[in-house]
């Protein structure tokens, strides 16, 4: 998976920086979004943050 991959364009969050969270800890959409505000804009990217989520923490 391209770690450099933009997922949320209003923040500027790459696949990398949700990555980052879950390695920290974090396990779903709402505690990423807390930490990264990935999808809390125009909410465009929210399916596909969620289908990122997933594919981290099965690769995990």
């Amino acid at each position: 998976m391209d770690l450099n991959k933009k997922l949320c364009y209003c923040f500027n969050i790459t696949v990398g920086d949700i990555k980052e969270e879950i390695e920290t800890g974090s396990t779903t959409l709402q505690e990423i979004q807390t930490e990264t505000k990935a999808g809390l804009a125009c909410k465009g990217c929210v399916k596909r943050v969620q289908e990122t989520i997933n594919l981290l923490l099965e690769e995990k």
